[in-house]
């Protein structure tokens, strides 16, 4: 076994307790090859386990297994320039032919390992935030973006973003660096500021949809009905009453997130076929 450990301010650690090996990788100004920054913010594998990738404070490195030379990818300085759209990488991810980073103010990254050519995906492009702090491949074709306002679902062939907020169901706009873990079911689960958020890909669609709604509260002739009765009449969509009584009830639609967004419209046909907001009564 060996090991590889990331540290706040003073590079990168290598320990084999078996060799009884332990190597401290370090920037070094003036050798290119040596690691980026010393600021480590993550560390893990490439897609085959032939490299260590790791993000910095400065920039992306990417370190073959059995050598100490890394190949580095910085921020560019000039607009125009090549290079990363920000020094900061604070996660990624590697399909096998592309490396995708996500950068705080620079937004989506992707760096063609074959060429080195960088593409930036941005605001511009559709991302609902460029500061990014996590990223969560749901598979090699989509990728999951926390980022300081917002979540953003990037669907890599088409290139397009697909953006949720709190009005659409999610605890809270800013995500947590790091913060995110895939199941082995699929459920991906991601750290925001008000708390940790659980979702099945292929369900989130379904949070842009108008929810459902459902009768609260009944109050028949002065008596509410019980909560047995009123789940009968959800359930078989039928209310039955006399003329002359007396009927107020209550909606309540399914929103775990956002209420404040959602207004509910109804109407009686048989007494009025105009649509209103608020209380029946």
């Amino acid at each position: 076994s060996e090991y590889w450990f990331g540290l706040t301010d003073v590079g990168l650690l290598y320990w084999n307790p078996a060799r009884e090996t332990i190597i401290h990788m370090q920037h070094e100004n003036q050798d290119t090859s040596s690691l980026c920054d010393n600021v480590v913010n993550l560390i893990g594998f490439d897609k085959d386990s032939t490299h260590i990738l790791v993000g910095t404070d400065s920039g992306f490195s990417a370190l073959r297994k059995g050598t100490l030379k890394f190949k580095n990818f910085y921020p560019r300085i000039l607009p125009g320039k090549p290079g990363l759209n920000s020094r900061y990488v604070y996660d990624f991810f590697d399909d096998g032919k592309k490396y995708w980073l996500s950068t705080y103010g620079g937004g989506l990254n992707m760096i063609e390992k074959k060429t080195g050519n960088i593409i930036y995906y941005t605001t511009r492009e559709g991302l609902c935030n460029d500061g990014l702090y996590t990223l969560v491949p749901e598979n090699d074709s989509v990728l999951w973006l926390g980022t300081t306002n917002g979540l953003s679902r990037f669907y890599i062939a088409g290139k397009k973003f697909e953006n949720f907020g709190i009005e659409d169901g999610i605890p809270g706009d800013e995500f947590n660096m790091l913060s995110r873990f895939v199941h082995e079911d699929g459920e991906i689960f991601m750290g925001t500021i008000n708390g940790l958020m659980s979702f099945s890909p292929d369900q989130m669609n379904r949070i842009l949809q108008a929810p459902k709604v459902y009768l609260s509260r009944i109050r028949l002739n002065g008596q509410y009905l019980s909560d047995s009765l009123i789940s009968g009449i959800n359930q078989n969509r039928r209310l039955v009453s006399r003329y002359g009584e007396s009927i107020y009830f209550e909606f309540s639609p399914m929103v775990y997130n956002g209420s404040a967004n959602t207004i509910v419209r109804y109407r009686i046909d048989e007494i009025d076929t105009t649509w209103k907001t608020g209380e029946a009564g």
